[in-house]
């Protein structure tokens, strides 16, 4: 309480003034009254890092005032973003619950994730033992969305993992109060005080606590400015290398990339990346011959099966579970997921039904929208770096969208649509087919934009109408689950209605021939004749465990290619379009190019063209006949 200071001695003070005793009691009584439940509304959690022993932490929680009756806490089965059973409780034990004077009580453990607490209970405390390193059997859990308890070098806090909540108070303001080594720093999206070994976050509720990761450790951390956006690069790294400077400068074309889709204006105005990097670099050691050792390899082969690397989106940030394989491997692996990641600040989180926005950890209920939440998302993390040329067409259409299509044919049509399969993914068999939200999701996505753009003469398209949407919600409001398919329809155009029936809520094979003809392109599922020979067969490349550009080793004996060892190639480009025009394949015998760097010049090599048949599935080329109307459709959705 705060102290009153220079008050007279004199109790014939307080009769003297009737104006300052009444002014002096409103004050106090506004003290008493509003300050301790305002603190009080809450819980306030403590952890201090300098305790930690091995891969397990003490939490302590004090509680504001209880039902008297007795209430629940519950640590979450689930997070927003996972998709998946993750039963935090399995990770919580030595529970114990006291009341004010600091005397155990009784309480009752109910299931895996909650325990029933008295009435008078004012703090409780348990043990974490965090989820990177307790083996399970079942559910293991997403290591984007798990917990990482290093003494001395690294806490990653998924607040799911960390902190449970009382039942029915899940719109309660939170406190987190950490404690760590002076050496060390967090980095998170939330807004706190940040001082030399000790940190005080709050958020509006614990929707927004588990919204928001921390990760504690070393100091590894780069930033820039994109647009209106402030970008945090925080990296925790295994491997003891210094890597956050070398990422910065990778996100940053992607990061242009986005701030140009979004007009210059991106939806969040701080954003962090927080990366955390398993040291894998044995495998880089011996791909360069440095010759790690048999053992060693063989121990590094067996962890990296059992590990689930990703990422995992959240408003104003993103973790990142990744292994350093050395050299540049996981500096080049970055762009694309984190701009699927990041855009994910339009949907789930500035757009989403109440499944999503209310979200229920105890008992989620799975939303039938998640070829909006991942399938548009990723389609849009494509459609950016081909619009604003981080990749070239070739590469967009005959590697990007081409390697989409043979996930996406498995998609079990006869037993559920993407709806159910969407309503229904943490059990099985739906949950088997979830990786299509990345894969059919995205081609759906494709066609949507395009019959957007066809049917409305290129007046709309998908992102104008998603923006328009999450304009009109934003991330406190939700749509209606139900009748958002025919929301949509009204923001775009009336015969959308007929997709969404046909194609997510229906059973119906995507009509890619159809829609992407509209935009003057031909796609053919498979063609079986005599087709060019990739040059590539004719070579042996150095080993690589990354990156597009590779040196060429040796050329296969009896070959007529004028490349010679040393050459450096970028593979993904040729096989994207060696042998081929916009509209066709080159004819047998006449010559295509290919791009080489020689002796540190880069100049362009004939390549006879010689045929072979054998089947190719997923092959787009531009339609010669196009009319105007097709050609204003494909600048509408592939220019900027």
């Amino acid at each position: 309480m705060p102290v009153i200071e220079n008050v007279p001695a004199d109790s014939k003070w307080f009769f003297k003034s009737t104006g300052r005793v009444f002014a002096l009691w409103v004050y106090l009584l506004s003290i008493c009254l509003f300050q301790p439940f305002a603190k009080a509304s809450g819980m306030r959690y403590f952890l201090d890092f300098n305790k930690a022993s091995k891969h397990n932490i003490i939490v302590k929680v004090t509680l504001p005032l209880l039902d008297k009756n007795g209430e629940t806490l519950v640590f979450p089965a689930t997070i927003p973003g996972t998709y998946a059973t993750i039963d935090y409780g399995r990770f919580i034990d030595g529970f114990t619950a006291n009341d004010v004077s600091g005397r155990k009580v009784e309480y009752k453990k109910i299931g895996r994730n909650t325990y029933f607490i008295p009435g008078n209970t004012a703090s409780v405390s348990y043990r974490v033992k965090d989820t990177f390193h307790k083996k399970v059997r079942k559910n293991k859990v997403f290591e984007p969305a798990g917990t990482n308890i290093q003494k001395g070098s690294n806490l990653l806090i998924n607040a799911g993992g960390f902190f449970c909540y009382r039942r029915g108070h899940e719109d309660d303001s939170t406190e987190v109060n950490l404690m760590y080594p002076d050496s060390m720093v967090p980095t998170t999206a939330m807004q706190g005080t940040i001082d030399k070994g000790k940190a005080i976050f709050r958020t509006g509720s614990y929707h927004q606590l588990v919204d928001q990761p921390i990760m504690i450790s070393s100091p590894d951390t780069s930033s820039f400015n994109v647009s209106n956006c402030r970008v945090q690069v925080a990296v925790f790294n295994d491997s003891k290398r210094v890597l956050s400077e070398q990422i910065r400068k990778e996100l940053m074309a992607s990061m242009k990339a986005i701030s140009r889709f979004f007009n210059d204006t991106l939806p969040v105005n701080r954003y962090a990346f927080i990366f955390y990097l398993c040291d894998y670099t044995v495998f880089g050691d011996a791909v360069s011959g440095k010759k790690p050792g048999f053992f060693k390899t063989l121990r590094a082969a067996s962890s990296i099966l059992t590990k689930n690397f990703g990422a995992l989106e959240h408003g104003n940030s993103s973790v990142y579970y990744l292994p350093d394989l050395g050299g540049n491997a996981v500096v080049e692996s970055v762009k694309d997921v984190a701009i699927h990641e990041f855009m994910h600040i339009i949907t789930p989180l500035n757009l989403h039904s109440e499944q999503v926005g209310n979200f229920n950890f105890e008992h989620p209920e799975m939303s039938r929208h998640l070829w909006l939440y991942e399938g548009i998302t990723e389609y849009f993390a494509g459609l950016i770096q081909v619009k604003y040329g981080l990749i070239s067409r070739d590469n967009y259409f005959n590697n990007l969208l081409r390697e989409k299509f043979f996930d996406a044919q498995k998609f079990p049509l006869n037993k559920m649509s993407f709806a159910e399969m969407s309503m229904n993914v943490l059990k099985s068999p739906y949950k088997e087919h979830y990786n299509s939200v990345y894969t059919r999701g995205a081609l759906m996505g494709a066609l949507l934009d395009i019959e957007i753009i066809r049917l409305t003469g290129g007046s709309k398209n998908l992102c104008s109408v998603i923006k328009n949407l999450y304009i009109k919600y934003g991330s406190q409001k939700s749509f209606d689950e139900k009748t958002f398919f025919t929301e949509f329809t009204d923001f775009s155009h009336p015969q959308i209605a007929d997709f969404f029936r046909k194609y997510v809520y229906g059973r119906e094979d995507l009509p890619y021939e159809e829609v992407f003809k509209s935009a003057g392109i031909n796609y053919k599922n498979s063609v079986f004749d005599g087709l060019p020979v990739s040059p590539l067969t004719e070579l042996k490349f150095y080993p690589q465990l990354s990156g597009e550009l590779r040196k060429v080793k040796k050329v296969k004996k009896h070959s007529t290619l004028p490349v010679n060892p040393g050459d450096l190639i970028n593979i993904t480009e040729v096989s994207a379009s060696f042998g081929r025009t916009d509209s066709a394949f080159l004819p047998e015998g006449t010559t295509d190019s290919i791009q080489v760097n020689r002796l540190g010049q880069k100049i362009f090599v004939p390549i006879p063209i010689r045929y072979e048949k054998k089947k190719m599935e997923h092959l787009f080329f531009l339609d010669p006949n196009s009319n105007v109307s097709q050609i204003a459709v494909r600048r509408r959705w592939l220019e900027p």
